[in-house]
């Protein structure tokens, strides 16, 4: 059967491994149309993918919070290792290799002292809330400034920024 020359394609086409969000994503999400990588088709792209980003497109956090924010997770899941699944054929120590190179350590160890002093500048509170967040993925909630667990939020993203001079 022709395509008639009139009908546009379906914007919201499926690309294998680039699917188009189910109506219940698509309700929860921030999509919008952008190009794919390759044949210059448009896909869907969730601009609210994380807690911060969320946030970031409700205009509750500014780029500078949420990169920080995003600066924090990697640097937290370089120290302690990402939260992967583990083949179940593998018989080695689980936290990684067991001989590392001397590369490997000092970045480590320059790593863990980094995120070490990042700590050092906040309370307990808005550090665990700022994990909680960041790390952990857990939802904002109300982004009012007159709620606690908010104001700890922007001031630990504050704090990160700053650290990472953004």
């Amino acid at each position: 059967m022709a395509r008639s020359k009139d009908k546009q394609p379906d914007a919201w086409q499926d690309i294998p491994g680039q699917h188009r969000p189910t109506p219940e994503r698509m309700a929860r999400g921030n999509y919008r149309l952008g190009l794919a990588d390759r044949q210059g088709v448009k896909v869907a792209i969730d601009d609210a993918s994380t807690p911060l980003r969320q946030a970031l497109s409700r205009k509750a956090l500014t780029l500078r919070q949420v990169e920080a924010g995003e600066r924090y997770e990697e640097l937290h899941r370089a120290v302690w290792g990402g939260s992967g699944s583990k083949d179940s054929l593998d018989m080695s120590p689980r936290g990684g290799v067991i001989h590392e190179t001397e590369p490997q350590a000092m970045r480590n160890i320059a790593n863990s002292r980094k995120l070490e002093g990042l700590m050092t500048m906040m309370d307990a509170k808005t550090a665990l809330v700022l994990h909680q967040i960041a790390v952990g993925m857990e939802p904002i909630g109300d982004c009012r400034p007159t709620y606690k667990r908010f104001r700890h939020l922007v001031l630990a993203l504050d704090i990160c920024a700053d650290f990472f001079r953004l």
